[in-house]
């Protein structure tokens, strides 16, 4: 017995590394792919990571999240020396992370299998089918080919291996009841921790705990029924009634934020409705010319009384409520169902996200996966067979579908133009385009794409900043007044995008540097005053900040020392930056206000963060300012008596 169950082992062994060999080969075409999104505006400073220092200026300068994500840019430090050689050695190790989580899901899955009771040599086969089934899942290639997503790949880590201990040390109060629970605890709060440092995602990890007690597991026996309730009520119930509380407290939006995402709370959640079903739809039904990067695109469900809204919300409230009520009758759908509600819990309701991510499905995919993987393992015998031939053809055309999706991921020429035409209304896909026509194509393919969008969506009409930034390159002589006129009409009333301050600055360096005809830093200040002004930029205290560095950057190249303090004075009372510290002290330095550097610097102290490390690298930037003020007055000195000595020598 033990020989056969020595080879079984061996056998389940070398498939679950066949499945991850296969998967490393289905991703390793998107290997030559390129950053896209937030990758650069999050990752950028890599670039400056030379030391523990800078080291520990990057991984703590995060602000993706409340708590600035360390873990997750703390993985990324390592690899700084790979930054301008491109997103193959990040992607690479994305997806190497992506293969150590298909592992441990697999091991979760089939303890989970255990659980329910299944014999060790179908739960074998439900935790390989389950783990390939989500390895090769088209719906999630973007959680690893998008390289800054590794924020959500590796606080996935965190949960899976949370969830993996927890079941284990269930497993032992047999033995301690007490102790048994004082692992589950230190399980849960650990990787809950660390997940959470990773990406927000981790505070989900209790209440998928609370998932899987109510329905798949049962109280140990071990365990005194009251004082398993107290420990239930205290580690999962509190904390997901808290996290549930904090997310009802998120409504109504203010007006600004209304104005900032184009939906209200009420709007969201109906939408969400869709994209929920949607997002079932395409992990268990793919096809061809749906996945990508961009959905900013996605249409906003306005009423309820819409029939396939009304239709998508009823659909959900009716799952979620038969999972609960029936949650013990039939405890795998229930699994299921209520497991992918709670994994979206965070991204799906009420917190004005943005409305559609593939990668969001990474961690709540998995309990209608296992659903599906166990159901292969208990139709009757005489179709077992087929059921299983069936589920690992399934598996094996999900693999050639996601070889050819990252095939196409891997050439950025032929992936902008196709994300372009499957969302033609995201302004980040025709801005993609237009950057990779310009690489490969010339300007003139650029320009036409960029106009071409602009008139066909003019809420982005902003994209027109680029256009006219290129057309001074191109030719500086030509006539710009028509796309400056349309950018003065437009501007006003565009939707909200960061991006249109860095297009906006990209603007300022190009016509500062060069001589455009008809653009000048009056007409970059007007345009830029006029994207102010505009309700949804108007009262973001973000963007705000930014419209005084740009002000600011206007007036430094007229050497207008007063008007470019101004607004850095401005820029820093909306919110103090170590960069904009800078910027002030150099500008008074090279006037000679030597004192007044220094009293900023003194001033600059007390808005000092209160995390001790932000704290830290603050105060000591400060000190390096004020070395830097001391050393420039001394040369300044220096000089200055030398050019007395000179002239006391000449008389």
């Amino acid at each position: 017995m033990k020989s056969i169950a020595g080879r079984e082992n061996l056998g389940v062994l070398l498939v679950a590394m066949l499945v991850v060999g296969l998967g490393w080969f289905a991703y390793k075409p998107a290997l030559s792919g390129s950053f896209l999104l937030d990758d650069e505006s999050n990752l950028a400073e890599l670039q400056n990571v030379e030391d523990v220092r800078s080291a520990m200026r990057f991984v703590f300068s995060g602000s993706a999240g409340p708590v600035g994500r360390p873990l997750a840019l703390a993985s990324f430090v390592p690899q700084a020396g790979y930054w301008e050689s491109g997103a193959g050695p990040f992607l690479a190790v994305n997806v190497l992370l992506h293969l150590f989580n298909a592992v441990l899901l697999g091991w979760f899955f089939y303890r989970l299998s255990l659980i329910r009771g299944i014999d060790a040599r179908d739960a074998r086969f439900a935790a390989l089918t389950a783990m390939a089934l989500w390895l090769f899942m088209p719906l999630l290639a973007s959680a690893s080919l998008m390289v800054v997503q590794r924020m959500t790949t590796l606080s996935a880590t965190f949960v899976l291996i949370g969830l993996n201990v927890y079941l284990a040390v269930r497993q032992s109060a047999v033995a301690n009841a007490n102790r048994a629970l004082i692992g589950m605890t230190l399980a849960i709060c650990l990787a809950g921790v660390l997940s959470i440092l990773v990406k927000e995602n981790g505070i989900l990890l209790p209440v998928l705990v609370l998932v899987m007690e109510l329905t798949i597991l049962q109280r140990p026996d071990a365990i005194e029924r009251a004082k398993w309730r107290r420990w239930c009520a205290v580690v999962l119930v509190l904390p997901t009634a808290a996290l549930i509380g904090y997310l009802a407290t998120r409504v109504p939006y203010s007006e600004e934020m209304v104005l900032l995402r184009d939906f209200n709370a009420w709007e969201r959640l109906l939408t969400q409705s869709h994209v929920l079903w949607e997002y079932l739809l395409h992990a268990f039904a793919p096809r061809p010319g749906r996945f990508g990067p961009y959905h900013d695109g996605y249409p906003i469900a306005r009423e309820f009384l819409n029939p396939t809204t009304m239709a998508a919300v009823c659909g959900w409230v009716l799952a979620a409520i038969s999972a609960i009520i029936w949650r013990r009758r039939y405890p795998v759908a229930a699994f299921a169902a209520l497991w992918f509600l709670a994994g979206h819990l965070l991204e799906s309701t009420t917190i004005p996200l943005e409305m559609y991510f593939e990668h969001r499905n990474y961690i709540p995919i998995i309990g209608p996966v296992f659903a599906l993987c166990y159901v292969a393992t208990r139709v009757p015998a005489q179709y077992r067979l087929l059921a299983r031939v069936g589920l690992s053809l399934y598996i094996l055309v999900n693999a050639l579908f996601l070889f050819s999706q990252a095939t196409m991921w891997g050439d950025p020429a032929v992936a902008t133009r196709f994300w372009h035409a499957q969302s033609p209304g995201s302004v980040r896909a025709a801005t993609a385009m237009a950057t990779e026509q310009l690489s490969l194509e010339g300007p003139a393919g650029t320009l036409r794409t960029l106009r071409e969008f602009a008139e066909d969506y003019p809420k982005h009409a902003y994209i027109r900043i680029p256009e006219l930034s290129l057309s001074c390159i191109i030719a500086p002589q030509g006539d710009h007044q028509p796309i400056v006129q349309s950018l003065a009409d437009t501007l006003p009333k565009v939707s909200f995008s960061y991006t249109a301050g860095q297009m906006l600055s990209d603007l300022i360096s190009t016509t500062t540097s060069g001589n455009c005809n008809d653009v000048d830093e009056v007409i970059v200040a007007d345009l830029a005053s006029k994207l102010s002004s505009n309700p949804r930029y108007r009262d973001d205290k973000t963007y705000q900040q930014y419209h005084q560095q740009l002000m600011a950057q206007l007036a430094r190249h007229r050497d207008d020392t007063r008007e470019t303090l101004k607004h850095l004075r401005r820029a820093i009372e909306l919110k103090p930056s170590t960069e904009l510290n800078m910027m002030v002290v150099t500008t008074l330095v090279s006037e000679g206000r030597f004192d007044e550097a220094r009293a900023h610097i003194e001033e600059a102290k007390l808005a000092a963060p209160m995390h001790p490390f932000k704290r830290y690298l603050w105060i000591s930037d400060l000190a390096e300012l004020l070395a830097y003020t001391d050393e420039v007055e001394g040369s300044f000195e220096e000089e200055k008596g030398a050019r007395i000595d000179q002239k006391t020598g000449a008389r």
